[in-house]
């Protein structure tokens, strides 16, 4: 039986085959040679990979590796109290300023008030002012004309 990391490569390969795409390429995309990939589609396990892309029907595989995903995510909702808790250890401790602060910034964002601000824009769109309008820019430059004239005369 193949290791996880060859089935997935080999399922990846014969869904691409499926699609019809070229032999060269395919070795290329899963990272392996064109003699390589000629092996891998030749061996049993590839086989049965493609009849059950071909035919819709989950694998077996397919079935384990969804329940070890529900088992894993099970696992980190039941760790959520314990980070929790470390996180709040380290933003009370007093020896590791760096700590703390890295901490406290952690639990600030997740609360959702106080989280920080970011960019959408670029600096060139910020460097304006947003409440300045076309009519203000106007008046201003009126207001340079104008002075400007009553320095000359």
């Amino acid at each position: 039986m193949a290791n996880i990391k060859t089935l997935l490569r080999m399922k990846k390969a014969a869904s691409l085959v499926a699609l019809g795409m070229k032999d060269q390429d395919i070795a290329d995309h899963i990272g392996l040679g064109h003699a390589g990939f000629i092996t891998m589609k030749q061996s049993v396990e590839f086989k049965v990979i493609q009849q059950q892309i071909a035919t819709c029907v989950v694998s077996e595989y397919d079935q384990l590796l969804a329940e070890d995903l529900n088992n894993i995510k099970e696992a980190i909702k039941d760790m959520v109290p314990d980070s929790i808790q470390a996180l709040a250890d380290c933003v009370r401790q007093r020896v590791d300023p760096k700590l703390r602060l890295t901490a406290a910034s952690e639990i600030l964002d997740r609360h959702g008030v106080f989280v920080k601000a970011s960019r959408l824009q670029t600096p060139a769109e910020t460097d304006a002012a947003s409440f300045i309008s076309t009519k203000d820019d106007e008046v201003a430059a009126s207001l340079a004309n104008a002075q400007a004239s009553t320095r000359v005369n």
